[in-house]
Formats: C-alpha cells, structure tokens, sequence
C-alpha cells in the first residue's frame, strides 16, 4: 500500500479487496505503530459523513478563532482558541436524529 503524506505530517493509504475498503494510517511524529482498518461499503459511506461534518467544524471553529496575532505568544492564542470553541459550544457532539 503506497502511504501519502499529509499537511500533519501523519501518513495514510488506502487500499482494498473483494470484501473491504482498507485503510492504513501511521502517526510519525510520535513512536506510534501503524493501524490497519477494514471498512465495508457502508462503514466507508459512515465515515465519510462523519469526516465531511467534522471538518466543518474545525474550519468553523479555525475561522472563528482566526489566525495567531503578532502581538500574541502561544499560550495567549491557545486561551483564545479555546475560549471560543467554549462560547460556540464546539466540543458538543452531534446529538442523534
């Protein structure tokens, strides 16, 4: 499985079979192993949603917060972000239909 790079610096691949979707992430800034994870067509379809409503919320809560000031150090700009990821309600789950 040919493995890409991403913006984070973690790698993924996706690969499959008669029966599974596989998909293989590695987290290479720390020691971690990799995962390998069969995904039906149903379960691809699932994630798919649940990756398109997450990022979503973290363009929302990123545009909201906006980028690092020049006037701020990082424990400055963290407060920030987390005080408006509080005062959205961001860290609230999705609630069932």
């Amino acid at each position: 499985m040919i493995m890409q790079t991403g913006d984070s610096g973690d790698q993924f691949g996706v690969n499959y079979n008669f029966n599974y979707i596989l998909l293989q992430v590695r987290e290479c800034i720390e020691d971690h192993e990799e995962a390998r994870i069969k995904l039906t067509v149903k379960d691809t379809d699932e994630l798919i949603a649940w990756l398109q409503y997450y990022k979503k919320r973290v363009e929302k809560w990123q545009n909201a917060a906006g980028p690092k000031l020049e006037n701020e150090d990082e424990t400055t700009y963290m407060t920030r972000v987390l005080k408006v990821a509080k005062e959205n309600n961001y860290f609230i789950e999705r609630q069932e239909e």
